[in-house]
C-alpha cells in the first residue's frame, strides 16, 4: 500500500531534481543566482520533510487521526502565520533630503473606455493634476470616448478650485499647464493597445499607468517616486483602498426597498473592499519577505520608461497567449492580464519590484456595481491568475530562486485554497480522533476549532471592519454574510479552472466597436 512516508520522499526527491533543474537553467543565463538565492531554494524541500515528519509520527501515535488534524492545521494555517510575522516587518521606502526623482520626471497614462462613472473620472483626473505630473495622456478607446473626455476636461478647467475633490482636499487651483494634458484616440477598447500607444509619447524616465477609476491622494507621487531611489527597482506598486458608498434613498420606494437596497449595496461594497485589502496584505507580507508579489494592480503602478521602450517588450506585451507554454501556444492575445504579465516580464529581466503601501502612496477606488457585476469581476481576477500563476512558476521559474517563499505562501496555495474545502476537511478530521471521542465536552471542543477557523477570516480584513465597524455586524459577526461568500468564490474558483481560455474583459463595460 503507498504510504505517506513514500509519498513524502518521492515528492522530496521530485522538488529536489526541479530546484536542480532551475538552478542549473539559470547560471546560463545573463545573471546567475548568488550563493544566498541558491541556499534559500532549500525551503522548497520543507514540505515534504514535514509531510514526513507527520507521517512517522501517526505511525508512532495512538492517535494517528489526531497527528493528522495537526498536520492539516499545520498546511491551513501555515502561510497566515509566515504572512502574519512579516507584515510586520514590512518597511516603505523613505524620501532622501534630495530626491532621485520628482513628480516632474513623472508622465501620466491613463487609458479609459468611458468614462463610465463621470464623477470618480473627474476627482481622477483633478486629483493626477494636484500630484502635479510633468505629463498627463488620456488614450481613449474611440473619437467619441475622445470627445467627451475633452468636453469633461473644459468643464474642468472652467471650475477649477471649485472641484468636489480640491474643496474636500482644501486644495487650491491646478498648477499644472493644459499643454501637459494630452487626450489621444487609439482606436481599441484594449488597455494594452492604449497604454502602449500613449507609451510611445513620454519622454520622462517614469510612466505612471492609472485606471479611470483610481482616484490618488493629493500626495501620493511625493509618497510613491522614493521608491525609484533604488536604481534596481523598475516597477513599484501603491496601497489600495476602496470608497465606502453612501446609499440615496429613493421616494418613490418603500422604507423596507430603500433599507433592503442600501444593505446590498454595503454588501457588495464591502466585498469589493476586503478583496483589495486582502491584496494589500498578502503583497505586503511577501514583499517584506523575499522581495515578492503576485500581483502589482493596474489600478496605479508606476514603470520606469526605459522598460516599456525595451522593443522585446512592446513585442510581448501585445502578443501573450492565454496559454504558452513551451512553443505550445493556445487562445488569442491577451487584452486582460496585464498587470500580471508586466510583474513577470520584469521579474525575468531581473529588475526588483517594490510596494509602497504607505498613507501618502495610497489608491482609492470606486466601484458603484450590483453583485452581479461584482461576481462577473471575480471570474475575470480569477481567470487572470490561473493563467498567469503557471506561466510563472512553470514557464518562467525564475520566482522558485528569488521569491522561494512567495512561492509557497502566494503562488502555489492559490491553486488548492479554498475555504469550502479545508474549513470542513479540519472539522471532519477533529471528529475521528480518539482525543474528541473520548472528549467530556464534544460541543466546546468544535466549537473551539469552528471560532478560531472563522476568527482567522479577519485577520486580513481588519482595516477594512476597523473603519466602518457597522459592517462588520451587518456583514461578518453576527451576521455572517463575508465568511459565507468565501465559500462561494471556492466555487467561482472551480469554475475558472474550467473556464479559464475565457479571455473577456468581464464585469467592464466597453464602447460598441467602431465601423
Amino acid at each position: 500500500m503507498f504510504s505517506a512516508k513514500q509519498l513524502a520522499l518521492q515528492l522530496g526527491v521530485i522538488l529536489f531534481l526541479w530546484n536542480l533543474t532551475i538552478l542549473g537553467g539559470s547560471f546560463k543565463g545573463s545573471r546567475p543566482p548568488s550563493k544566498w538565492e541558491c541556499f534559500r531554494s532549500l525551503i522548497h524541500l520543507l514540505p515534504p520533510v514535514f509531510l514526513y515528519l507527520f507521517a512517522w509520527l501517526a505511525d508512532q501515535s495512538t492517535d494517528p487521526a489526531l497527528v493528522w488534524f495537526y498536520a492539516l492545521f499545520v498546511f491551513r494555517y501555515y502561510k497566515t502565520v509566515i504572512s502574519v510575522y512579516y507584515w510586520f516587518q514590512y518597511k516603505p521606502a523613505v524620501a532622501v533630503s534630495i530626491p532621485t526623482y520628482t513628480p516632474d520626471d513623472c508622465t501620466v497614462i491613463l487609458p479609459t473606455a468611458g468614462p463610465n462613472d463621470r464623477e470618480t473620472f473627474v476627482d481622477s483626473i483633478c486629483a493626477i493634476l494636484m500630484n502635479k505630473p510633468k505629463h498627463v495622456i488620456i488614450a481613449t478607446a474611440t473619437e467619441k470616448v475622445q470627445e467627451l473626455v475633452k468636453t469633461v476636461l473644459a468643464e474642468m478647467i472652467s471650475k477649477n478650485g471649485q472641484l468636489k475633490y480640491q474643496l474636500e482636499h482644501n486644495l487650491g487651483k491646478f498648477e499644472v499647464p493644459v499643454s501637459a494634458i494630452q487626450v489621444i484616440n487609439c482606436n481599441a477598447a484594449n488597455k494594452r493597445i492604449q497604454f502602449l500607444t500613449a507609451s510611445r509619447l513620454v519622454k520622462t524616465k517614469l510612466i505612471a499607468s492609472v485606471d479611470d477609476s483610481a482616484v490618488w491622494g493629493p500626495r501620493l507621487l511625493l509618497g510613491t517616486l522614493p521608491a525609484f531611489d533604488d536604481s534596481n527597482v523598475g516597477l513599484v506598486g501603491t496601497k489600495k483602498w476602496v470608497k465606502r458608498l453612501e446609499w440615496k434613498d429613493d421616494p418613490t420606494k418603500s422604507c423596507l426597498a430603500n433599507w433592503l437596497g442600501a444593505y446590498w449595496q454595503g454588501f457588495s461594497n464591502t466585498l469589493f473592499a476586503l478583496y483589495l485589502i486582502r491584496h494589500n496584505f498578502e503583497i505586503q507580507s511577501s514583499n517584506a519577505a523575499d522581495g515578492g508579489v503576485f500581483c502589482v494592480s493596474g489600478r496605479t503602478a508606476f514603470l520606469r520608461s526605459q522598460i516599456v521602450r525595451d522593443p522585446e517588450f512592446e513585442h510581448d506585451f501585445l502578443n501573450e497567449y492565454a496559454f504558452d507554454f513551451c512553443g505550445f501556444k493556445r487562445g488569442a492575445n491577451l487584452a486582460a492580464d496585464d498587470d500580471l504579465f508586466i510583474v513577470r516580464w520584469v521579474t525575468k529581466r531581473d529588475w526588483t519590484i517594490k510596494m509602497q503601501l504607505a498613507d501618502d502612496a495610497t489608491v482609492t477606488i470606486t466601484m458603484k456595481a450590483t453583485l452581479q457585476v461584482f461576481v462577473q469581476k471575480c471570474l475575470r481576477w480569477s481567470r487572470t491568475i490561473v493563467r498567469q500563476n503557471p506561466k510563472a512558476l512553470f514557464g518562467d521559474r525564475v520566482i522558485w530562486y528569488k521569491w522561494p517563499i512567495t512561492v509557497w505562501t502566494t503562488y502555489l496555495p492559490w491553486m488548492w485554497n479554498a475555504s469550502l474545502l479545508w474549513d470542513p476537511a479540519l472539522v471532519i478530521t477533529l471528529l475521528r480522533t480518539a482525543m474528541y471521542k473520548q472528549s467530556m465536552n464534544k460541543v466546546s471542543v468544535i466549537l473551539a476549532l469552528v471560532g478560531f477557523i472563522y476568527a482567522t477570516k479577519l485577520i486580513k480584513t481588519v482595516p477594512w471592519f476597523w473603519a466602518n465597524p457597522d459592517y462588520f455586524f451587518l456583514y461578518f459577526f453576527p451576521i455572517p454574510l463575508t465568511p459565507l461568500f468565501s465559500h462561494f468564490h471556492s466555487l467561482l474558483k472551480i469554475w475558472t479552472y474550467i473556464t479559464a481560455i475565457d479571455t473577456s474583459w468581464s464585469g467592464r463595460k466597453l464602447p460598441p466597436k467602431q465601423s
